[in-house]
């Protein structure tokens, strides 16, 4: 059985600040100047800028990416659609923008918890912490993709991990990362996975 241990690869502070090769993907040309103009003053690089899925799919393809914006309605392809094709071949960090709370514009978004998302219309000073959300709980996906057989299997695990960090996070006012820690710590201290752990805690606050 596979379980965690006290190492376990997570994003560092360091990492959140390293410059990102990133690409960006919406239907709106002026969206995509505007990430193509404010990305650069975080430090990033704009390396792939797409109007609809298809050729997002194609970029990522082809320029491999550290991290995606993508819209989450577009035309061709949209970008839910586009993100998991992207996965197939290449996990790896993103950001999901809607002009609507993007749960109520699309429930697919409930079963991407491993994505951070950004509603429009946004601000500079809101790319900053996209980046490190999506950066963060992209690792902690990782480590439940460690444990999983598959990658379709990883996302279901990882639903449920976010459920429980979420219970975590309302009972005792902690942050993203330390409500995960906590549920690894308890995996790591009961030889369990982590999904196992967030499952007994659902079951317990129902």
């Amino acid at each position: 059985m596979s379980t965690v241990v006290d190492s376990f690869p997570y994003a560092s502070e360091q990492s959140m600040c390293r410059p990102l090769r990133i690409a960006v993907a919406d239907d709106e040309r002026d969206v995509r100047d505007y990430f193509r103009k404010m990305l650069p003053r975080l430090g990033h690089e704009v390396v792939a800028v797409a109007e609809n899925g298809r050729q997002l799919l194609s970029s990522c393809r082809e320029l491999t990416p550290d991290l995606l914006f993508t819209d989450v309605r577009m035309p061709e392809l949209d970008g839910i659609d586009a993100l998991d094709l992207v996965f197939e071949f290449q996990p790896l960090p993103a950001i999901l923008v809607s002009a609507l709370n993007c749960n109520a514009a699309e429930p697919r978004i409930d079963s991407r918890a491993y994505s951070a998302q950004l509603r429009k219309p946004f601000k500079l000073a809101e790319l900053k912490p996209a980046i490190e959300i999506a950066l963060l709980r992209f690792e902690q996906f990782r480590l439940v993709h460690q444990e999983a057989p598959s990658l379709p299997q990883a996302k279901a695990d990882f639903v449920l991990v976010d459920q429980a960090k979420r219970k975590l996070m309302q009972q005792h006012q902690w942050d993203e990362r330390t409500a995960f820690d906590q549920l690894a710590e308890d995996a790591n201290r009961t030889c369990l996975r982590v999904v196992e752990i967030a499952s007994a805690l659902i079951v317990i606050s129902q």
